[in-house]
């Protein structure tokens, strides 16, 4: 038997691939997109804006590089075909945090102010985190209106503002005149979601006049969700008046006197966290001002507020400074937060400890620990260690526990000790681990069963970095050390990297 089979050719065979994707359901790509947007985009997740935020300004002869659109990554998604274009446009949480730079090309702004309506609108009502700055350094002079934006800036804020009710994030760094535009009283709308607030006030020559007639803004008292604020530069005292400090949890001041920071502090009963970085000048207190709720302060640039603050709550110091490391501050300002606490002499309730400078004397950070006796972390960054060791073999016998009454921070859990020359004895170290490690050990009620987040003081952690004029053998000399071999298999962390 033949058995013919004829399968009809059709004329024109479309040898494309079909896209797997779009085969997809709407509710799966728009999954995708969104994780593909979080994984790709380095602007949605509002890490630190205050920070990067004046860094980009700081230097006239870095320009601050032109975020020209929501999202490069989310932009392609639209370019591959029309379905996922379609999709993409159609799924609100794509486009809830915008960054933009306005451009210092003219055609180029009016079609980032119309992008911005178009962005805005597809967010539907969920709640906007939005970046607005301008591409014109602060350094700059201009001699006429017309050289800056002015237009476009007000427009960009125009759309914003009719928007402001959304608001959950916002950061702008514009000139003075533009922030009016936003914040004006007669404009009914308020900020119910808002709850970070970045400003970088932006002198240019037409705004020297402005800034004593800076208008009031009754907006911020309404904002009852407003709980970080982040200033920079010189914020007009208008505004400074203005914003509702009695309900904010966390300040940053950056680049702008000593004494506005400290008035914040004054007015901010409910304030947690706090970061000074680069002040200036000098506020001429009479007394050190004291502040019942701050847990956490970072000083950056100039320490010159240690001198004028007393914080019995405190329980979080980071210290960066170029210049050698304040140890006497940084030990009356403990020894006085400590009193005000209503702890014994020379004690404080401080747990983290972090300090970063250009020279810290292994005396100094002694003197430093012997006033922190509850810590729990510390980390040391020394620039210059190339003279006299930070981490030396003083420093280490002081830290080995002998299970007398004057051990060194007994309930340190975590070291890490960074740009050190390592001028210190192999034996040494392993012998301030171990003692660490076993202090640990579970006592003979508790047995080996025993949890142990739950046994007293253990070092769990230990991090060095050496400098360059470290040994090269000192990897292998601190790793393969018995001691220190013998608790890393108990199952300490230890790491050594030069």
């Amino acid at each position: 038997m033949h058995l013919h089979l004829e399968i009809p050719v059709p004329s024109k065979i479309d040898i494309r691939p079909t896209p797997l994707l779009l085969h997809l359901p709407p509710e799966i790509l728009s999954e995708i997109f969104l994780w593909y947007k979080d994984i790709l985009d380095p602007y949605s997740a509002f890490s630190d804006g205050a920070c990067d935020l004046y860094d980009h300004y700081r230097d006239p002869s870095d320009p601050f590089p032109e975020k020209n659109d929501i999202s490069p990554a989310l932009l392609l998604l639209g370019r591959l075909c029309y379905s996922l274009r379609a999709i993409a446009w159609s799924t609100p949480q794509l486009w809830t945090h915008i960054s933009l730079t306005l451009s210092h090309i003219q055609s180029r702004r009016s079609t980032q102010v119309a992008n911005l309506t178009s962005w805005l609108a597809r967010s539907c009502e969920l709640p906007l985190h939005i970046r607005l700055e301008s591409s014109v350094m602060p350094h700059a002079r201009w001699s006429t209106e017309s050289q800056f934006p002015h237009d476009h800036a007000f427009a960009a804020i125009e759309v914003i503002a009719s928007h402001r009710s959304r608001l959950e994030e916002l950061s702008l760094a514009l000139p003075y005149e533009c922030f009016s535009r936003l914040f004006r009283t007669h404009n009914t709308k308020v900020m119910p979601m808002l709850k970070r607030l970045t400003l970088l006030p932006l002198r240019t020559s037409e705004s020297a006049e402005y800034v004593e007639g800076f208008p009031h803004m009754s907006v911020f008292p309404e904002a009852v969700a407003l709980a970080e604020v982040n200033l920079l530069n010189f914020p007009p005292r208008t505004l400074m008046r203005t914003l509702p400090w009695a309900q904010i949890t966390r300040f940053r001041g950056h680049s702008m006197p000593l004494s506005h920071s400290l008035y914040v502090l004054q007015r901010s009963p409910q304030l947690e966290t706090c970061t000074i970085s680069w002040a200036l000048g000098y506020p001429g207190l009479a007394s050190p001002l004291l502040h019942e709720r701050i847990h956490t302060l970072s000083l950056e640039g100039s320490t010159t507020a240690l001198k004028y603050l007393t914080l019995p709550a405190l329980v979080t110091l980071q210290i960066k400074t170029r210049r050698l490391f304040p140890a006497e501050q940084c030990i009356q300002l403990l020894q006085r937060s400590g009193l005000a606490a209503g702890l014994e002499l020379g004690a404080s309730k401080l747990r983290i400890l972090d300090i970063s400078a250009n020279f810290i004397p292994a005396t100094d950070l002694l003197e430093c620990l012997d006033a922190t006796p509850m810590l729990r972390e510390l980390k040391v960054l020394n620039r210059d260690d190339s003279i006299h060791s930070l981490f030396s073999d003083l420093l280490v016998k002081r830290l080995t526990l002998e299970g007398g009454k004057l051990d060194l921070v007994p309930d340190l859990q975590r070291l890490e000790v960074h740009g050190c020359s390592c001028q210190f004895n192999i034996g040494a170290l392993g012998k301030m681990l171990q003692s660490r490690w076993a202090s640990s050990a579970p006592s003979k009620e508790c047995g080996e069963a025993c949890d142990r987040s739950k046994r007293k003081g253990p070092l769990e952690v230990f991090r060095l970095v050496a400098s360059s004029s470290s040994p090269l053998s000192i990897w292998e000399d601190v790793m393969y050390s018995r001691r220190v071999w013998r608790i890393i298999e108990e199952g300490m962390v230890v790491s050594v990297a030069v």
